[in-house]
């Protein structure tokens, strides 16, 4: 049966009327969602510049530390480079007479002495001699075995840095705050004087009856 025309236009006006709700409703939707959005750039926009300003200013803490940091390893290695002036140097004396024998009193020639020859450069940590008796020493906050191997390079050449003293008989001594027990052997068996820091105290950690080499 054929719908009147009037009944026509009544459902037509409903399914207007129907559609001017839902485009009521999805305006809402998307003007909500236009706010949400808007609301969210903000607020990252905020977290950003939070972010921003948090790492400025870790980034102005991590160099405020590392150049406290590079200052304080700066006084530990100086308070460690007085350590050879401090601590070595008087101790020297007493274990170079034990060692050799003396006509006269040992003196010490010098104490983070830098020594030339021709374009090169070497520092010796103390430098002391007695009678026909030179010993040189190298000290080490934590002594190891390539340090050893080192060492013995740098006493073939002592008396190209030294030559007022080339007659003399060379001798070789480590000294170190930690000084395993594998370590004072092998520095042993390679001739040199190992010596033991401990506070103010310096001793020779050789066992008795050792006998230096002359270099």
């Amino acid at each position: 049966m054929a719908l009147s025309l009037e009944t026509r236009i009544e459902h037509l006006e409903d399914a207007m009327a129907e559609l001017a709700r839902s485009t009521i409703v999805v305006n809402r939707v998307v003007e909500t969602f236009v706010e949400e959005m808007q609301q969210f750039k903000a607020e990252m926009r905020a977290e950003m510049h939070e972010f921003k300003r948090e790492m400025e200013e870790n980034r102005a803490q991590a160099a405020r530390e590392m150049r406290e940091f590079r200052q304080e390893l700066g006084r530990i290695s100086n308070r460690f480079g007085r350590l050879a002036e401090d601590i070595v140097a008087p101790s020297v004396p007493g274990i170079l007479g034990k060692l050799v024998s003396c006509p006269a009193p040992v003196e010490i020639v010098g104490v983070r002495s830098r020594r030339y020859y021709q374009d090169r450069m070497q520092e010796y940590d103390v430098i002391a001699f007695c009678g026909e008796y030179l010993l040189v020493n190298e000290t080490k906050s934590n002594l190891r075995t390539q340090d050893v191997l080192d060492f013995l390079k740098v006493l073939r050449d002592v008396h190209l840095f030294i030559p007022e003293h080339q007659d003399k008989k060379l001798l070789g001594a480590l000294a170190s705050f930690h000084l395993d027990p594998s370590i004072v052997s092998y520095g042993e068996s390679q001739g040199l004087v190992m010596l033991g820091m401990n506070d103010d105290f310096l001793r020779m950690l050789n066992r008795k009856g050792f006998v230096p080499k002359i270099f």
